[in-house]
């Protein structure tokens, strides 16, 4: 299993609601569809890797995960992460440029169109119906 992770510093856009923290964004090449945001210990969003992409350059996402560029030319660096739960409602910066950086590497380990050229449906059927494979 490939895996690449990237450490983020996520600043809040609420200050007075959220304290700024560093998450950690990891990406396996056999879950090639979804990056893993891990909060801290309990908490982690699984969110397509498109959807960040997408929203470097435009609004991306419908519903619990959407992420867009920052709209100033003062913050260009900057992108909006939105994340809604029942439990509430967050809104993070990023650095665009790191989370760029980041894309660009796990992309030319797995292409986008060649996704399912990394997932093994066997064994995946294998293990929802409780069957050990050799």
């Amino acid at each position: 299993m490939s895996r690449h992770q990237v450490r983020l510093a996520l600043t809040p856009t609420d200050p007075d609601k959220w304290h700024p923290r560093t998450a950690t964004m990891v990406y396996l090449a056999d879950d090639p569809y979804a990056l893993h945001l891990h909060m801290d210990a309990t908490t982690c969003w699984r969110f397509a890797r498109d959807l960040l992409a997408d929203g470097l350059t435009r609004h991306s996402g419908l519903g619990d995960v959407q992420c867009w560029p920052h709209p100033t030319a003062r913050h260009p660096a900057l992108l909006y992460l939105a994340l809604s739960s029942p439990d509430g409602h967050m809104c993070w910066l990023l650095d665009a440029p790191q989370v760029a950086k980041f894309l660009r590497r796990i992309y030319g380990l797995v292409p986008r169109g060649c996704e399912c050229e990394h997932i093994d449906l066997d064994a995946d059927v294998d293990a929802l119906l409780g069957r050990s494979t050799p």
